[in-house]
């Protein structure tokens, strides 16, 4: 069980302070765990027979090491650059009554590699060969800040990394695909911004494919309903050949082609703290982001009615919760609508964005949408103090020219990033009179 899930189910069973401290205790452990593992791999840990005697891993499959490549590295493997390296804006959150600080990144290119017998998991951006697993980095991002574990990677350094061979066990086997899947396949965020924006160039990249592929996507994409329905943009003939890799597997493919992301975020990290050199963006792959999605959102109004001011409700035992029922009674009281933008299709939530001139919500995957958002738009977000450089939302909104706030909150357990926290209502209700009355 995931720690976000995990924390949703204690939360409905404990204390939120008390469920908040457990997942944070398995987190260290499996931490920890992971660290003794890399020093085995490296010839440096004591008891390294448990590493692969099926005494570690998911199920007891034992852990396998892998020296690390990092892919914008693997010239061999380079086929072609689709879009070259270039600097981006990153823009940091904005006080409420500050200003906004931006950062000019290096963004990597935008590159179609082929391997041959790769190993991918469907959240998981990483290519693992046969000793060397292939890892997709942010070149800002220094030795000893990143964690880049995800999918069947558990941890890794400079030099060498770890994988949980129970992914590895029984993989689904392809002959030809071109793999599109990434970090965090199952959010919406890490779906649409670095992972169904690599079907911008799908154009670019056709004349480089030796013959027909299959076009190999997470499971996860099937299995939610907002995801799904973004594959009705692409081209039928690429539709036609969707594999849709399963929960649970990794797929070995014996003539892999992936592409490298055009907008990224370190997934994790290994401090409790953000910078704004963990992101960024092309802001030509945000744009079409926004006007493919927009080009089908506008076409029609989906039964709804604009609502001029939007609340951005979040479900109780949600992670990182917070004093939700005094910040909506003080929103309701000026005019604004509750909503769970779950509920909606995601060309009504697009809509919804569009038509709104105030939003105000917890920061989390529902603002993603500030991409579809109209110019005019004034928000208001919060986030813990110690991660007010997440540069997520703040970006996305300058790039479409949205006027986002933000207001730095007081958490409970600082050294927990799923933390519950408290808005403080009087400021709140402040940013309103100021900005929306």
């Amino acid at each position: 069980m995931g720690s976000v899930r995990m924390l949703g189910w204690l939360r409905a069973r404990l204390p939120v302070r008390m469920a908040n401290r457990l997942v944070f205790w398995r987190d260290r452990l499996r931490r920890g765990l992971a660290v003794w593992g890399l020093r085995c791999v490296q010839g440096r840990g004591v008891g390294c027979a448990l590493l692969s005697g099926g005494w570690l891993g998911k199920r007891f499959k034992g852990l396998a090491g892998f020296g690390v490549r990092w892919l914008d590295e693997a010239d061999e493997a380079r086929v072609a650059v689709l879009a070259q390296v270039q600097l981006g804006e990153v823009f940091a959150p904005c006080p409420v009554n500050g200003s906004q600080v931006r950062r000019l990144n290096q963004v990597p290119a935008v590159s179609l590699f082929r391997f041959r017998r790769g190993l991918v998991h469907g959240r998981s951006s990483h290519v693992f060969l046969q000793d060397v697993a292939v890892i997709e980095r942010l070149p800002e991002v220094w030795a000893g800040e990143h964690d880049y574990a995800t999918g069947g990677l558990i941890i890794n350094d400079e030099t060498h990394a770890l994988l949980d061979a129970y992914w590895a066990d029984t993989p689904l086997m392809l002959d030809r695909a071109l793999f599109v899947g990434g970090n965090g396949a199952h959010n919406f965020y890490h779906w649409l911004l670095e992972i169904f924006a690599k079907f911008g160039y799908l154009d670019a990249l056709a004349e480089h494919l030796d013959g027909e592929v299959s076009l190999l996507l997470p499971q996860e994409v099937a299995d939610t309903g907002n995801f799904l329905t973004c594959l009705r943009l692409l081209p039928a003939s690429w539709r036609a050949r969707i594999v849709f890799l399963p929960v649970g597997k990794m797929a070995c493919v014996s003539d892999l082609y992936t592409l490298s992301a055009p907008n990224n975020v370190l997934f994790n990290t290994v401090g409790r703290g953000l910078s704004l050199r963990f992101f960024y963006y092309r802001l030509d792959s945000v744009l079409w982001v926004r006007e493919a999605i927009l080009r089908e959102a506008l076409s029609e109004d989906w039964g709804l009615a604009p609502l001029d001011r939007l609340f951005l409700a979040r479900r109780r035992g949600s992670a990182r919760g917070y004093n939700q029922e005094a910040v909506s009674a003080c929103l309701v009281a000026h005019g604004f609508h509750p909503v769970y933008m779950e509920e909606y299709s995601l060309w009504q939530q697009a809509w919804l964005f569009f038509h709104a001139r105030h939003i105000v919500g917890a920061s989390g995957a529902a603002w993603t949408n500030v991409v579809f958002a109209n110019p005019k738009m004034v928000g208001l977000s919060w986030l813990p103090a110690h991660l007010m450089d997440f540069a997520a939302f703040s970006s996305l909104a300058r790039y479409v020219g949205c006027d986002l706030r933000f207001l730095a909150t007081a958490v409970d357990e600082p050294d927990y990033l799923h933390s519950s926290y408290r808005v403080d209502v009087d400021a709140l209700a402040a940013w309103v009179a100021a900005y929306v009355e």
